[in-house]
Parts: structure tokens; sequence; C-alpha cells
């Protein structure tokens, strides 16, 4: 018999929350996870993108949180503030009616003011936070959440989300998160985190997406024709569902979004080196569907959770295999149907071998009939 979110023994708050926002039945990890993280276990989570786990995250910090005591009670740390600022929104979602919880997003040089529950924010602004509000405030922390620790680690912020880990009580549980690596042999984690940890997956470690999402490539005489394969993929998709395409650097992020715009196309660019407040502007319209086409850098390849998109281009081939993952694991979420298409030149071709070596998958080119068959 299928499990329902009212199975676990959640505070019947948190159950309202779910129902209200129709979370009725957990995905596998979250099924998995739940028992541990109510009987306060540290755990380490492996699964798939779009498996629920940025979810998962909001229902446990909203179990945890007691709104009765105005203080710090959790916090979780995320590679992009975008992923940062994307957890808050479902953590309130979840929580604001019923749990009553106040959470913050730690950004910029702006400073929490009043006494919030949770903040969600990257490990230097976290850090930051607590340097402005003094680490006794740490004191009463019940719960912290590293998402994305893959990201971390190879973004250089180890030592970083190894201080935060320090400034936490020995009472404070630990949910560690990722979606491209076995946690199980990273000894350095261990280390640093000073917990036994419980690790948790659905399965093998190497299924990093369902089978739901299909993968191809276009490739193209040179680079100059990368523009027209958008547009011939555009025109044989009739993209009537929402688009996500990745570049490699952020001047290309703004020639591409400037020609698609041209050609009619309702278009959202964002990369790092435009302002915040811009980059939170474009991922609203996007999300509720005011544009159906956003041009990204990887600053959205991580926890972007929106389930209207089904088409993933890569117009640069990702540098690395994880950036495959998380790039093209933006569409097909929550077990729902996605395709990912990387163009490519001649030039490319070993790095995208190499990539189908690493993931074990198979980046087939795009047959003309299957587009006919199956427009978005």
């Amino acid at each position: 018999m299928q499990q329902s979110f009212l199975d676990f023994g959640l505070k019947p708050a948190v159950q309202c929350g779910l129902l209200r926002c129709s979370f009725f039945i957990p995905s596998g990890i979250q099924a998995k996870a739940l028992p541990f993280i109510i009987k306060e276990e540290n755990i380490i989570l492996q699964d798939h993108s779009g498996s629920g786990k940025t979810t998962l995250l909001a229902i446990a910090v909203n179990h945890v949180v007691n709104p009765a005591e105005n203080c710090l009670q959790a916090v979780l740390l995320s590679p992009t503030k975008e992923l940062a600022q994307q957890t808050a929104v479902l953590i309130e979602r979840i929580g604001s009616k019923y749990v009553c919880l106040r959470c913050s997003v730690c950004h910029g040089a702006v400073q929490v003011k009043g006494a919030a529950h949770v903040w969600s924010g990257t490990p230097g602004k976290i850090l930051q936070q607590f340097s402005n509000t003094g680490t006794m405030s740490a004191n009463t922390v019940r719960l912290l959440v590293i998402d994305e620790i893959d990201e971390m680690l190879s973004a250089g912020l180890e030592k970083q989300v190894s201080r935060i880990c320090r400034i936490m009580p020995e009472t404070c549980q630990v949910v560690v998160v990722s979606a491209t690596a076995s946690m199980s042999g990273m000894e350095s984690l261990h280390d640093f985190l000073r917990r036994d940890m419980h690790f948790i997956t659905t399965g093998s470690t190497e299924a990093y997406w369902h089978a739901g999402i299909q993968h191809y490539r276009v490739e193209v005489p040179e680079e100059k024709w990368k523009l027209s394969a958008v547009f011939d993929i555009f025109s044989r998709y009739l993209v009537r569902s929402q688009c996500i395409i990745f570049t490699n650097e952020s001047k290309k992020a703004d020639w591409l979004e400037k020609k698609i715009s041209l050609r009619g196309f309702e278009v959202q660019g964002i990369h790092g080196g435009k302002p915040q407040d811009k980059r939170v502007a474009a991922i609203d319209k996007f999300r509720s569907g005011t544009t159906n086409v956003l041009v990204a850098t990887d600053v959205a390849s991580r926890g972007l959770d929106i389930p209207g998109v089904v088409l993933v281009i890569n117009f640069d081939v990702p540098l690395k295999p994880s950036i495959y993952v998380h790039r093209v694991g933006r569409c097909g979420r929550f077990g729902r149907r996605g395709i990912g298409i990387t163009i490519i030149t001649k030039e490319n071709k070993l790095q995208l071998q190499q990539i189908e070596q690493f993931l074990k998958i198979r980046i087939r080119s795009l047959p003309a009939e299957l587009v006919e068959k199956n427009p978005l």
C-alpha cells in the first residue's frame, strides 16, 4: 500500500501545510529519509535531480522548528543564492500558515533583522550573519542542512562549511544532500562533520536521473551555426512548455537572450554578473509562466524546481559531467518526462564522449521523426 505524508508522524501543523500545498504522496527518497529525520538522526542523502530532495528539506525544517521559541533553530547552506532563495520560499510555502515559522534569506550585505527561526544562504553569507549576531546565536540551532555538498566541495567551500559545523552545538542534527556523488566515499566529509552519519539512497548511486529523461545531441559544422540550431529546435518542437538554455559564459548568455528576444520569444536571462534583484525577477517571471524561455549560466543549474520545464538545451557542452547532471536535471522533475539536447561542434565530440562514459549514458543524435511525434 502506498504511503502518504500522514503516515510518518509529522507534526499536525506540518501535515496541514503539506495538504494545503497539495503534497500527498512522498517520493522514494522522501519516504526513506523521513523516519530518520523524525528520529533526529544525522543523515546523508543521495538521489537523482528532481527526486524531491528540496521539498524533503523544507519538510524537515518545518517539523523541527518550534515557532513558540523566538530564536534561530535551523540553518540551510546552499551553493548558490538562487537555491537558497528557492529553498526559503518552499519552507515558507509549507510552513507560513500553520507552522507559523519565519525564514530569512542571507544574501548580499543585508543583515537579518528580527528573530528568524530559519536562515537560508550560502556558506559565506551565513558566516557573515553569525559574525554580525555573534556565534552564541548558534546555540539554539537544532538542524543544519548542507545542500549540494558535492558542489560545495568542488567550489572550494569546504573550509567555510567546516567552520559552520564547528559553530553548531553537538546536539544539532545534520542533514547532508547530494545529487551526483556517493557520499560514503568522501572521507573528508566525516572529518569536518564530526558525527556518525547514516547514508540513504533509493538505489544505485549511479542513478543520476529517472528513465523519463531522454538525452540527445545536435551536431553543427561551426560555433556560428549553434543559434540556428536553437531556432530549428524551437520551430520543430513548437515550445509550448518551458525551456532552459545553458551557456558557459555570462556574455554569451546576454547575447543569446537578445537574439532570442529579437525572434519574438518571451525570454529572460540570468548569470552571476546580473544584480541579484534582476536575477530573482527573471526567475519569478519564468516560474509564473510569463516567459517560457530562460537563458542561464550554471547559476540556474542547481535546485531550480519548475515543473513546466520539459526541454533543456546545452548551448555549450558542460565543463564537467556533474554540471551536465544538474543542467539536464532541471527538466523531468519528480518523475515527469524531459528532454536534454546538447549542441556540439566537432571540437566538442570528445567532451561529450567523456560525459557519456562517466555517466554511463548514450547521447544520441536528435531524430527528426521523434520531434514530429512528440512536440512540446
